[in-house]
């Protein structure tokens, strides 16, 4: 099988939790921060709307999706996503095959299609477009997207849905936010026999970015 490497930002209590159940939450498209999931198509016809609005409501009762990105070194996205770099970022190995990149656009696409034309442009083997595209304001997040079916899954009692670590979904590294209060050995108790390995984190000092603090007497250890 063919990987990729790809992160998952979490706050540090998510993040502990996780790593104790060996999974991570699904998402719904219905619940994701922006406004337009599923709505890249151009929605200036009437009918077109409600075509797209049931096929959406399908989707998103039959798929949840895990939200990646291709780097751990933004800033932005520790801020928004890691608990304002108090949280961790989970490093994994996917399924390159079964992942994709998600496109950003300035404009939404298929101008001017129509409900009697809507499924010769959406066809099933371009629905990609449809899960995995967005404004070119997200492109900040590098997103990458791993698809979830959710037949004959079981939600938890909160109605949540969760992607268990393994083959599809390898953790291999944990990086610890500038400001987290987690230690090295918070991690390595929840992390035992799984061969991951801890990195602390600070601010790099000529560019924009996250690095890694190789200091180890700057790493955060308990007393």
């Amino acid at each position: 099988m063919k990987t990729r490497r790809v992160y998952y930002y979490s706050s540090s209590e998510h993040a502990v939790e996780n790593l104790k159940n060996q999974r991570i939450k699904v998402s719904r498209f219905s619940q994701c921060n922006d406004v337009f999931e599923l709505e890249a198509v151009d929605f200036s016809d009437r009918s077109t709307r409600e075509t797209v609005r049931k096929l959406m409501k399908k989707i998103n009762d039959e798929h949840g999706l895990v939200c990646l990105s291709r780097t751990w070194k933004s800033p932005i996205m520790w801020s928004h996503y890691a608990d304002k770099h108090k949280g961790v970022c989970f490093a994994f190995d996917v399924n390159a095959e079964e992942s994709f990149n998600v496109t950003y656009s300035s404009e939404r696409f298929y101008p001017g299609i129509t409900n009697e034309n809507f499924f010769q442009h959406v066809s099933e083997n371009r629905m990609e477009e449809l899960f995995g595209t967005k404004s070119i304001e997200w492109a900040y997040e590098q997103e990458v997207r791993l698809m979830v079916p959710l037949e004959g899954k079981e939600p938890d009692c909160d109605g949540n849905f969760f992607f268990g670590f393994g083959g599809d979904l390898c953790l291999r590294e944990v990086y610890l936010g500038q400001n987290s209060k987690l230690t090295i050995e918070d991690i390595e108790e929840v992390t035992q026999g799984m061969n991951v390995e801890v990195i602390p984190t600070r601010r790099a000092f000529r560019t924009f970015s996250v690095v890694k603090q190789k200091k180890k007497n700057l790493w955060p250890r308990r007393r």
